[in-house]
């Protein structure tokens, strides 16, 4: 909230995240829920993807990310039974307030994923998938 919406009357409810409702739902806009039988083969402009497979945050486009740092290789399986590595990791950043920490840089991967499990305690939320809808709600 700024300065100016204090000023006109205007206020937004903070969740119990810490992230106001608009805020959840530019994070779900960025999320693209694959189409029947699509695999995770990417576009040539990358959104997120939810992967409740997923073990982090991944990338397959370094520049989308800050305070990259080398880690130890992680070996990394992708969808379509080939495995590659990671060998570092960064923060990417969504929104002033939805960053992506620990996000794992992975070269060959041209989609992005957000990694479920990190997403609903990062946010303190459930996620539940129905057939073609994905409910993110705040947990009290």
């Amino acid at each position: 909230m700024t300065p100016a919406d204090i000023a006109t009357g205007k206020t937004q409810e903070v969740t119990p995240s810490g992230l106001t409702n608009d805020q959840i739902q530019r994070l779900l806009s960025l999320i693209e829920v694959p189409k029947e039988g699509e695999k995770l083969s990417g576009n040539p402009k990358p959104r997120w993807l939810l992967d409740s497979g997923a073990s982090a945050h991944m990338t397959g486009e370094i520049n989308l990310m800050t305070n990259i740092e080398n880690i130890n290789p992680v070996i990394i399986d992708l969808p379509n039974g080939e495995k590659t590595v990671a060998d570092k990791r960064g923060t990417v950043i969504l929104d002033k307030v939805l960053k992506l920490h620990k996000t794992l840089f992975v070269p060959s991967l041209r989609c992005n994923l957000l990694f479920v499990s990190r997403i609903c305690k990062d946010l303190n939320c459930t996620v539940t998938f129905i057939k073609t809808l994905v409910l993110c709600r705040t947990t009290l």
